[in-house]
C-alpha cells in the first residue's frame, strides 16, 4: 500500500494562504460585486503581501471560478446522489428530495448566484467555465429524468 507524503510546513502554508484568499474574495465579491472587486481589494482583505493573490489565482475571474466551483460542488454532490428507485412512489419521494435539497443550496447561496449572473455577463472566463458547470449538471440530471422515463 502506498503513503502519501505528507504536505511540507511550506505546502500547507501556501494551502492556508489560498484558502484565505478564497475566503477574503467571496466576502469581497458579495461586498463590491464582481465588476468593482479587486485583485488589490482581496489582497488587503486577507491581510496577504502585495500581488500574493497572483501568485495563486491569474486574475479575479480566476479566482471566482474557484467559488463557483465550490458552489456546484455542493450542487453535484445533490445531483450525483444514488437513482434507482424501484416504483413510482420511490421515484416521487427521491426526485422530491433532491429537488428540496436543490432549493435549499440555492436559498443559502443566493446572494453567489446573483454573483455568477452577474459574472457570466461581463467575463469570458466565468462564462465558458458556469457553460461546463451547467452542462455537466444538466447531465446528470438528465441520466436520472431518462431512467425514470424508461422504468415507466
Amino acid at each position: 500500500m502506498e503513503m502519501k507524503a505528507r504536505p511540507s510546513k511550506r505546502q500547507n502554508k501556501a494551502l492556508k494562504t489560498r484558502e484565505n484568499l478564497l475566503r477574503a474574495g467571496h466576502i469581497i465579491f458579495l461586498e463590491k460585486g464582481f465588476q468593482k472587486a479587486t485583485m488589490t481589494q482581496i489582497n488587503e482583505y486577507a491581510k496577504t503581501g502585495y500581488g500574493t493573490a497572483y501568485l495563486h489565482f491569474r486574475n479575479k475571474d480566476e479566482l471566482f471560478t474557484v467559488l463557483m466551483e465550490n458552489i456546484m460542488t455542493q450542487m453535484y454532490e445533490v445531483a450525483d446522489l444514488p437513482f434507482h428507485p424501484q416504483t413510482k412512489q420511490e421515484a416521487y419521494a427521491q426526485i422530491n428530495r433532491q429537488t428540496r435539497l436543490f432549493l435549499q443550496l440555492a436559498i443559502e447561496e443566493k446572494d453567489m448566484m446573483r454573483l455568477i449572473n452577474e459574472a457570466t455577463g461581463v467575463s469570458a472566463i466565468v462564462h465558458e467555465k458556469w457553460n461546463h458547470i451547467r452542462t455537466r449538471f444538466i447531465t446528470g440530471i438528465t441520466k436520472d429524468i431518462t431512467y425514470v422515463q424508461q422504468a415507466g
